[in-house]
């Protein structure tokens, strides 16, 4: 991710993360990218318990417009697009990964390890800010703080 849309992602997630929990939602993740020469900015909401449903969602991108349109975080024009996480589910949070235990996820880095930035495998257990991945016969240790990004790997069967 570059500078400015890392920076920008952070600040929104502060911002956005205390008033769409205020509306008894979860924001799961934030997306800021440029999609064919226009801004998108994607914010991931769920239930604290359950699935949150299409209606919600809309009420939620109504919400978080109003919001944004006063707050004004973002310099130049976007397209917003609220949704659920989806079975691909982003993990940011150190309870995300928790809840992902035993399950298979792909992990962007923003240093390489073991000459790698994508890393897929099975998320074995969580110390001390490290996430511990079951690649194969080995297991990958990766320091939380150079997580980009993570998300679950659906199985299909």
């Amino acid at each position: 991710m570059t500078g400015y849309v890392q920076t920008v992602r952070k600040q929104l997630i502060l911002l956005l993360e205390p008033f769409i929990e205020d509306f008894g939602f979860k924001l799961v993740d934030i997306d800021f990218l440029s999609d064919r020469g226009r801004w998108v900015l994607k914010i991931y909401v769920d239930r604290v318990c359950g699935a949150i449903t299409l209606g919600e969602c809309t009420d939620v991108s109504r919400e978080v417009s109003r919001y944004l349109d006063v707050k004004d975080p973002i310099a130049h024009e976007y397209v917003l697009e609220v949704s659920s996480p989806g079975f691909d589910r982003p993990l940011r949070k150190v309870e995300d990964f928790e809840q992902a235990l035993g399950m298979r996820i792909r992990v962007k880095t923003s240093m390489e390890i073991d000459n790698k930035k994508n890393h897929t495998g099975v998320l074995s257990d969580i110390k001390y800010d490290m996430i511990f991945l079951k690649i194969g016969l080995n297991e990958r240790c990766i320091p939380m703080q150079y997580v980009d990004k993570a998300r679950i790997v659906p199985e299909i069967k």
